[in-house]
């Protein structure tokens, strides 16, 4: 009897194995049939993508690239879902295919062909996915997010519009800029911003921009940010010979062996300044930039000048937690980085600074205490004889 009840257990042991096995291989093969669907399914949509004719500096295929790779960035996992992996692939398919002409000029015409655009889009990717034999949820779930049919509440909705978001900051933002003026460009970076997650706000920060991009952030970043934007004010003017002055000692110091403006000033900072220059969006290379775009608008646009300084304030109290008492440090590191270089542009570097400080404190007057306020306009000036009549005459 016990032997019949081992040779029982083993037979039922190997019928469980083989059951499992055959089990085990069903569900391999099922994998592998859905990742070659998947892999067809990829492979069509660029095909579909390679047959558009490109216009702007990304292809559409480079461009649906670029976006998959910020989808990876953002995911803690790095790997998207079958569905966000279609979707981000599928970013401008067939974009142009109804005539913008099509609807009539302005806003309202604009928005009605962005919905027949996502409305197409959304019916094109189910039958790309569909004819490559993907299951109806699946294609469903793509079909929602390419159209744009859910709400940013969605996880996979938000990550691919901030991929998309990122995408656009990262690349060929110059080209886009090119015959749009500065007011445009700030409604489009401010509408932009706001459509971003806080994660992908820290992202865009440490994209590598030029002078005139980043100005343009700082300036649609505050408007999205800070409710109240403040009231310009007049900018102190600079004669042509100190303008000159200041524009060629930066261009000197900024392009020493032993360090760029950004990298020497932040290492003058005081210490209890520079937590306010933490962020990635004050790096080195972006203070430098800064200084450069400010010194050509202070030239050729003194309201942008204002605006941008400004803007650059009201953002580092908002989330550096900038005040008053610090403006002096920021002046000292300022002044002495250029002074201590190229000796003769002492003055009128400091006269510029002093451009740049009087339109700083403004708008950190309201939130700082009698104390900083003191403490900001009685220190002296760090070049002896310096000050707001420091000129080129």
């Amino acid at each position: 009897m016990e032997t019949l009840k081992a040779g029982c257990d083993k037979r039922l042991l190997y019928i469980s194995g083989a059951a499992a096995a055959a089990g085990l291989a069903y569900w391999y093969g099922k994998c592998q049939d859905r990742a070659a669907k998947l892999d067809n399914a990829i492979r069509a949509i660029d095909e579909v993508h390679r047959t558009q004719a490109q216009t702007t500096v990304l292809s559409e295929l480079r461009y649906c690239e670029h976006v998959e790779e910020w989808s990876r960035v953002m995911l803690p996992g790095g790997v998207p879902s079958d569905a966000l992996r279609l979707a981000t692939r599928a970013q401008h398919l067939e974009r142009y295919a109804i005539p913008r002409k099509s609807y009539p000029e302005g806003r309202e015409g604009y928005l009605k062909w962005r919905s027949a655009v996502k409305k197409r889009q959304g019916q094109r990717i189910s039958e790309i996915l569909l004819r490559a034999g993907l299951d109806q949820a699946l294609v469903l779930r793509v079909k929602l997010l390419v159209a744009k049919d859910l709400s940013l509440e969605d996880p996979e909705m938000a990550l691919l519009e901030n991929a998309a978001c990122l995408t656009f900051l990262s690349h060929g933002l110059d080209e886009f800029g090119n015959g749009k003026d500065d007011a445009k460009m700030i409604d489009i970076f401010s509408k932009t911003w706001k459509k971003m997650s806080r994660s992908a706000h820290r992202l865009a920060l440490q994209i590598d921009y030029s002078p005139r991009m980043l100005g343009l952030l700082v300036e649609a970043i505050a408007v999205a940010e800070v409710s109240d934007s403040g009231t310009a004010r007049e900018v102190p003017e600079l004669g042509e010979k100190t303008w000159e002055a200041v524009r060629d000692a930066f261009h000197n110091v900024d392009k020493e062996k032993c360090g760029t403006f950004g990298e020497l000033f932040l290492e003058a900072l005081e210490p209890n300044c520079r937590r306010t220059f933490c962020w990635p969006v004050c790096s080195a290379g972006n203070i430098s930039k800064a200084l450069r775009e400010l010194i050509e608008l202070h030239a050729k646009d003194a309201p942008r000048f204002e605006s941008m300084i400004r803007s650059a304030a009201m953002l580092g109290q908002h989330f550096g937690g900038l005040t008053i008492d610090q403006v002096q440090s920021i002046k000292d590191s300022a002044v002495r980085v250029v002074s201590n270089r190229v000796p003769a542009a002492a003055r009128p570097w400091e006269a510029f600074i002093y451009c740049v400080a009087a339109m700083l404190v403004p708008p950190l007057m309201g939130e700082s205490r009698l104390t900083e306020f003191c403490s900001a306009v009685g220190r002296p000036l760090p070049t002896p004889g310096g000050g707001p009549a420091a000129a080129v005459s």
